[in-house]
């Protein structure tokens, strides 16, 4: 009868328009996925450039620091001021 075939046609673009969604969810999955990609590429590449930066400025220290002289300066009482004097007492 006419119920059934519209029934039958109802269904049939119901499924059609689920198949269609369904088709545009997966392809808004796919371009998120190689979205996410990209960024952890990115992410990597800087992480990259900063340990190459890192150990450049590391690398530019340990020169410094292998440059560093050490000198012993003698006291003298001359060196030594006394200009305030106070006592403090702490109860224990």
């Amino acid at each position: 009868g006419k119920g059934g075939a519209r029934t039958i046609a109802r269904k049939a673009g119901s499924l059609a328009r689920r198949r269609g969604r369904s088709s545009e969810a997966a392809k808004r999955v796919e371009v998120a996925g190689n979205r996410v990609e990209e960024k952890a590429q990115a992410l990597a590449d800087l992480e990259a450039d900063l340990a190459d930066e890192l150990a450049a400025i590391a690398e530019g220290w340990d020169a410094k620091a292998a440059a560093v002289e050490t000198l012993e300066i003698p006291l003298e009482a001359s060196d030594i001021r006394v200009t305030d004097l106070s006592a403090v007492w702490i109860p224990v």
